[in-house]
């Protein structure tokens, strides 16, 4: 649900830019977007509200370099990709559920691998940054793969949207 918050507080800095510059379809277009999201996600959560209820994840200090790297590891990524990991603090620890973290970092992984094998990259690479800010840990991971359409780009932060329709996925990676 953060990635909602994430993309309404994106496309609301986009209005503000749009209002600035007088692009009145840039605003319109972002106000329907900031609607379509809410409204899933309203939704959403409160069903996942009354699912969780009773239900509880063990939490534990976590040295985020080495979660990663057992992601790396465990996500099948081709021996000829060049992985390059990139923190200022190898000692880096966050509290969270380690095996859900590794987890997402895999799905990240394997999306990274197949946009690289859908672009049919020469030079197939993947680099992940890993920096503080404030509070908060951040792990950004790019390639040099295929890319996302902007039809795609639009619904990043909709809950269980997938664009795979021949490969399993849920939509929520």
């Amino acid at each position: 649900y953060k990635n909602a918050f994430i993309g309404i507080n994106r496309f609301t800095s986009t209005i503000e830019n749009a209002i600035k510059s007088g692009k009145t379809d840039t605003v319109t277009e972002c106000v329907e977007l900031i609607r379509e999201i809410s409204e899933k996600d309203i939704t959403n959560i409160s069903r996942t509200t009354e699912m969780l209820k009773n239900t509880s994840i063990d939490y534990s200090i976590i040295n985020i370099c080495e979660c990663v790297n057992t992601a790396i590891a465990e996500s099948g990524i081709p021996s000829n990709f060049k992985i390059s990991l990139n923190a200022a603090n190898k000692q880096l620890f966050v509290l969270g559920n380690e095996y859900h973290l590794i987890e997402v970092f895999k799905n990240m992984f394997i999306n990274s691998v197949q946009a690289i094998k859908k672009k049919n990259t020469i030079l197939p690479q993947i680099d992940i940054v890993i920096s503080t800010e404030d509070t908060f840990c951040i792990v950004e991971i790019k390639d040099n793969g295929c890319g996302m359409n902007s039809k795609d780009f639009k619904k990043i932060f909709s809950t269980f949207y997938t664009s795979k329709k021949h490969i399993a996925g849920s939509g929520i990676g």
